[in-house]
């Protein structure tokens, strides 16, 4: 939940967004929700449940100076929510530290490229995450949160009979990824080698139109800490309005 502004600089081929939000929550109900094994994942707010007490930030620049070209590069900053902050009284010095220790501060940076020659379409992404005060969070609420977390992904496509005017496609693709939600840890921890992750995505789209589409993908993913490799087969529906 939040608020912010949108632009375009036409004569640079830039395009800007700066925003304020809520950020993530980290404690809630005496339970800390910030973990190694999915980093920032349980730390998402839904909308009338969400609480806000340190207003987070984000911007993204984009440039689009080359036909078929975007690359767009991403910031993050600020403080995760907890709900010991709920009418806290400052002068007791023994809340003010349990309600310090329930929370962290993230930045993260993102960087992005996609480009588009029909009927291919390729696209790359990586995000490096740096947190601090996780020790603290980690002591407090018994969790194994990493102080720092980065993943990347490339992805080629190919779009086959397409129909111009219903954006109608058949898109084999192929993705590779790598995260680790643990790669750092603060103090005497050591990162996990099972949150250090890879896998192999081959899947097809059929787009039915500009905002329907049906998904089938087979994955194969493994950890550090793995002999195998997994198996999985996904199929969903995307709506897009």
């Amino acid at each position: 939940m939040g608020a912010g502004f949108t632009g375009r600089f036409p004569g640079a081929s830039l395009s800007y967004q700066i925003y304020v939000l809520n950020g993530f929550r980290s404690y809630r109900e005496g339970q800390g929700l910030l973990r190694g094994k999915d980093g920032l994942r349980k730390g998402r707010q839904k909308g009338i449940e969400s609480i806000v007490h340190t207003p987070n930030v984000s911007g993204k620049i984009s440039w689009y100076g080359l036909p078929g070209l975007e690359w767009s590069a991403s910031v993050y900053a600020g403080k995760t929510q907890s709900d010991l902050f709920d009418h806290l009284d400052k002068s007791d010095q023994t809340a003010v530290s349990r309600a310090d220790s329930s929370t962290v501060f993230i930045l993260m940076g993102g960087t992005a490229l996609r480009y588009r020659k029909e009927p291919w379409k390729f696209q790359a992404q990586f995000i490096q995450v740096q947190l601090k005060g996780t020790e603290a969070y980690n002591a407090f609420t018994g969790k194994a949160l990493g102080s720092a977390m980065q993943g990347y992904y490339l992805e080629a496509a190919l779009e086959l009979f397409r129909e111009a005017s219903t954006r109608r496609a058949w898109v084999p693709f192929i993705r590779y990824e790598f995260y680790d939600t643990n790669s750092q840890m603060d103090g005497k921890a050591q990162p996990n080698p099972a949150y250090r992750r890879q896998a192999w995505f081959f899947g097809t789209a059929w787009k039915f139109n500009a905002g329907t589409a049906l998904k089938l993908d087979y994955r194969l993913s493994r950890s550090d800490a793995d002999a195998h490799w997994s198996q999985m087969l996904n199929a969903g529906v995307g709506i897009w309005f």
